[in-house]
């Protein structure tokens, strides 16, 4: 049967005299878009093994972070820590206290009877290390009370490290770094070489000392840091941006005390973000 013999399939000819127009979609803004979709409800036997991977998934998550100490930057009073100085406790153990330190203009940073050594990383603000300027993210490890440390006219906030035992009863690794690490000052933690691990993320070793770092890390948007163990503690302290450790977020001034043996995984940053970390370095 040819085609013209069946009046139901006609076929449509273009002749010059004719231009086709495209009928243009409508535009929608997302939330006129948004009113137009319906939810489908997936079938009563999917949605279950949904919920049961989910909630496999969140025991999973809650077993393997359960050892992690998290504080975040709305937990804990700011408390007097002598004129024009206050902190807000992060971690204390009988090693080691962690701390937020605000300081007012021309603060001292306070020296505890229980410090042996302090190490500090500014925040914002600026001090006076024995005479000369550490500004905003500069780092120092201060050994002894007479090192005269003060905020400078702006103030000075800081993340501060206090060791409060003698270091030879700290395990050896760590005994050896705060030996190594006393009296040392970078005055700009952002700058000096930073090495990459061609994910994303960049490290800047401030004090080492064998296999033991206080390190700033980078990561960039999407930038991921391979996964690891800890032979020692390790502390992290968040400055800027937000990451996944797990599935713990950290954001600014947020903390995290990972404890030895602990493991870390499956780290990532949407946004980027740098934070301070002591441990152990990356195998």
């Amino acid at each position: 049967m040819k085609p013209r013999d069946n009046p139901g399939r006609e076929p449509f000819l273009l002749d010059s005299s004719m231009t086709f127009k495209p009928t243009p979609m409508p535009s929608l803004w997302p939330g006129e878009l948004a009113a137009q979709l319906r939810e489908q409800a997936p079938p009563a036997a999917l949605k279950e093994s949904m919920a049961a991977r989910l909630r496999a998934r969140a025991l999973a998550s809650a077993q393997a972070h359960k050892a992690f100490k998290v504080t975040r930057r709305e937990d804990g009073a700011w408390q007097p820590r002598g004129p024009g100085a206050q902190a807000r406790v992060l971690h204390e153990d009988a090693q080691f206290c962690v701390e937020c330190v605000k300081l007012q203009s021309g603060a001292a940073m306070p020296w505890s009877d229980t410090d042996h050594a302090q190490e500090i990383l500014v925040l914002s603000g600026s001090l006076s290390w024995e005479g000369s300027p550490l500004p905003s993210m500069g780092y120092g490890v201060r050994d002894a009370t007479h090192t005269v440390v003060a905020a400078t006219q702006e103030g000075a906030e800081m993340y501060v490290r206090r060791l409060r035992v003698d270091p030879a009863a700290l395990p050896a690794p760590e005994s050896h770094w705060w030996q190594q690490a006393a009296g040392q000052r970078v005055n700009d933690a952002l700058g000096g070489t930073w090495s990459g691990n061609g994910l994303g993320m960049e490290i800047r070793p401030l004090a080492q000392a064998g296999a033991v770092a206080s390190m700033l890390i980078r990561l960039a948007p999407g930038g991921v840091a391979p996964d690891h163990a800890h032979p020692i503690a390790e502390d992290c302290m968040m400055i800027e941006g937000a990451l996944f450790l797990g599935d713990i977020l950290l954001r600014a001034l947020d903390y995290q005390l990972a404890p030895t043996d602990a493991t870390h995984c499956s780290i990532s940053s949407d946004t980027g973000a740098l934070f301070f970390v002591h441990g152990a370095l990356p195998a």
